[in-house]
């Protein structure tokens, strides 16, 4: 009977779930790119403090690309409508709707006596990508410049590939261009690199 008593119950919640106004309204469109106007950048998962002594080989300079939702053709977010809230969608990472046309890194100091202030460090850095199956694959700057323009990913990591000559404090600065015409200089917090 009391088992009776709760699937009668429960029945009733879940049909009560079901009658309000919610289920007349459509679920928003789910955007199926983004149109990156921002990047964030932060170094060792934003944990690093700025001027500590770290080694070159333990450093992790991570950037996440933010931007516009864009929607295709025919199922674009109306601002004026109201849309039903209790959507269930899937945990997916929208991915950026740009090409990568220029990438670069420099620093503020010498980085070795070939390196000085100034110069391209697109050798000694590695750009570290996270494909669907979460392997990691790692070409230098300089390799990823040979295949431009490519999709611009929304995350991914830098690492040093080669020792600093010099235990120094660096500043790195990374310029990023993108297909649609958007420049970003990028600056790091002030890192001090033993080798």
């Amino acid at each position: 009977m009391k088992k009776l008593l709760v699937i009668a119950l429960l029945a009733g919640l879940i049909a009560a779930c079901g009658s309000d106004n919610e289920a007349t309204l459509e679920c928003p469109p789910t955007p199926i790119a983004i149109d990156i106007n921002e990047i964030e950048v932060a170094v060792n998962n934003g944990e690093y403090q700025a001027n500590t002594l770290i080694s070159y080989d333990k450093i992790n300079v991570s950037f996440e690309a933010t931007g516009t939702n864009v929607y295709s053709s025919g199922d674009e977010f109306d601002e004026n409508k109201t849309y039903a809230e209790n959507c269930i969608t899937l945990p997916v990472v929208i991915p950026a709707n740009n090409k990568l046309t220029q990438l670069n890194i420099y620093s503020s100091a010498d980085f070795n006596t070939d390196l000085a202030a100034g110069s391209s460090l697109n050798n000694v850095f590695s750009v570290i990508e996270f494909n669907i199956e979460n392997r990691q694959e790692a070409v230098t700057i300089a390799k990823v410049r040979e295949l431009l323009p490519i999709m611009m990913q929304r995350y991914f990591n830098f690492t040093l590939n080669t020792a600093p000559e010099f235990e120094s404090s660096h500043v790195f600065y990374i310029e990023i261009s993108l297909d649609n015409g958007k420049q970003f200089l990028i600056e790091t917090p002030e890192i001090l690199l033993s080798n």
